[in-house]
């Protein structure tokens, strides 16, 4: 049998308390999204996209990562709850993407 290779948009909380939070945020969402990479499928990880902060407002992020989750992503990892991970999952389940809460849940397509 095939094994579906999904493109898998990494969502959760980006802002913290303070640096040190938003970058452990960052790594988490990184880590991540390295991992189901090496497991042969695609991963956004939109937390990449700090470098436009402050040239952006939120809802120019909201509206770019929405867009992305409509028409690229065949899945999303729901890292936890954020005000816009939360948007992320809700725009997911309106689409009807397969939903992942953790890396177990994510088959190996580079396993033959």
């Amino acid at each position: 049998p095939i094994k579906k290779i999904e493109r898998v948009y990494v969502s959760g909380p980006l802002s913290g308390k303070n640096p040190e939070e938003v970058q452990e945020n960052v790594k988490m969402a990184s880590d991540i999204g390295l991992k189901i990479m090496n497991k042969g499928h695609l991963s956004l990880v939109p937390h990449f996209n700090t470098p436009w902060d402050g040239h952006l407002d939120y809802e120019d992020f909201m509206r770019l990562d929405l867009d992305i989750i409509k028409n690229w992503a065949s899945a999303i990892y729901f890292i936890g709850p954020s005000p816009g991970s939360l948007r992320e999952l809700k725009c997911a389940k309106d689409h009807n993407l397969t939903i992942f809460t953790s890396l177990e849940e994510i088959h190996d397509v580079t396993k033959k």
